[in-house]
């Protein structure tokens, strides 16, 4: 990553900023969720994603969120202590979101109870985009492909 960009996101998390830095996204095919007949690859995103994350510093995981998913893979759950703001009036301390689509290295999903809608009125749908074994990020459909928020980083243990 270049330091400018680390900086630039740095400074976004600090201020709550949303920006959107360029990242890859390695993959361009979707299967359905459904776990009966997903491959070892489309697996192991599953079993990539689960876990403690934080925002922030990994070392320090004050805030973390766990990421979870139901036995049919069909839902993904992100919990916190603290909770986390949808929109300045919604805080939620459980994300449920419904799993689309199934990548690689991402999963494409929808927030229940979305409240926020993309330019065509519609309730935005999320990328959760693994960037390695330590780190993913979110992108949405009506963004560009390579863009990515700050990156969320996975907490030792």
């Amino acid at each position: 990553m270049k330091p400018g960009l680390f900086i630039l996101m740095f400074i976004a998390v600090l201020s709550g900023c949303a920006v959107k830095p360029v990242v890859s996204d390695t993959s361009s095919s979707a299967v359905a969720a459904k776990p009966d007949n997903a491959s070892d690859q489309e697996a192991d995103v599953f079993s990539r994603l689960r876990g403690h994350w934080d925002d922030l510093h990994p070392n320090a995981c004050r805030d973390s969120h766990q990421l979870s998913f139901n036995d049919d893979r069909t839902k993904m759950y992100i919990k916190s202590d603290d909770g986390g703001w949808v929109t300045e009036d919604d805080k939620r301390n459980v994300f449920s979101y419904d799993i689309l689509s199934v990548h690689p290295n991402r999963l494409r999903t929808q927030l229940e109870n979305e409240p926020r809608l993309d330019g065509e009125g519609e309730s935005v749908v999320w990328h959760i985009i693994l960037l390695d074994d330590n780190t993913h990020c979110w992108g949405r459909d009506d963004w560009h492909p390579r863009s990515c928020t700050p990156p969320r980083m996975r907490c030792p243990g």
